[in-house]
């Protein structure tokens, strides 16, 4: 009888070390960062599982009477703080749960104000949709690594190429009638 391997669930700490380790190096931490390194990252059919968990962390900081009162205190986003305080690691979550977001952070939780993905995207990954929730990359139907590079390349006032058409490109290099005479 043969034995079969049970398919191990990789934590969503196990997949939130891999990503900040990419990240380890940049200078800048922002948000589109952390999403770009997330799809790099992150395999198709890990995603699923990785957003449920993400998001029960999350929300497990959410439901903080401690946390939600120091954010107000403070003036910042939760839902963006709590994303954050999940990516820094179980450790500092643990942390923060038991002494609080300035104990733990001081003024470093002031760059924590812009939230990594919108609830609508998390929910979407959830569901297994995995489009972006960004109107400009709907628009022209950008996966969310394309529309990072498409906002990158929108931001640095680079002309953007010609829309590729296969059809173009094959008919370009049929010979016509007049190329054979």
């Amino acid at each position: 009888m043969k034995k079969f391997k049970k398919e191990r669930k990789t934590s969503v700490y196990s997949n939130i070390q891999r990503i900040r380790m990419r990240i380890k190096g940049q200078k800048v931490k922002t948000p589109e960062i952390y999403r770009e390194v997330c799809e790099d990252v992150l395999p198709w059919n890990e995603r699923e599982d990785f957003f449920t968990d993400f998001s029960k962390e999350k929300e497990l900081l959410l439901d903080s009477k401690k946390i939600s009162r120091e954010c107000e205190v403070l003036n910042l986003n939760p839902e963006a703080v709590a994303q954050r305080v999940v990516f820094e690691g179980k450790k500092k979550m643990n942390e923060v749960l038991k002494n609080g977001l300035y104990s733990t952070f001081g003024e470093k939780i002031r760059a924590m104000g812009k939230p990594i993905f919108s609830e609508k995207d998390i929910q979407s990954y959830i569901q297994g949709d995995y489009s972006c929730s960004t109107d400009e990359s709907q628009q022209h139907g950008f996966t969310p690594k394309e529309s990072f590079i498409a906002d990158a390349v929108s931001s640095q006032n680079i002309p953007s190429p010609a829309p590729f058409s296969a059809s173009a490109l094959i008919s370009a290099s049929l010979p016509t009638e007049e190329s054979q005479k």
